[in-house]
């Protein structure tokens, strides 16, 4: 299955972004969405968002491009 994931290369720090956690981390749930806000673009392929999840609100974290879903406009 493709998606279309042209909206990746408009990603802008402010943006609130859809992501999944990768297989390498060993997610209790892979299958869960989390919800982050783009706090900086330091690299063509990796965002810094900060979570909006009520469990995790404020923590940050480094995502890649693969992990985005899809962008929340």
């Amino acid at each position: 299955m493709s998606r279309d994931k042209t909206f990746l290369n408009s990603l802008t720090v402010g943006d609130i972004v859809v992501y999944k956690m990768l297989p390498k981390d060993l997610p209790v749930e892979p299958d869960r969405e989390w919800h982050g806000k783009i706090l900086q673009t330091p690299c063509p392929d990796c965002l810094y968002v900060e979570s909006l999840e009520e469990d995790t609100r404020g923590l940050t974290e480094w995502v890649y491009l693969q992990q985005i879903v899809r962008k929340v406009y």
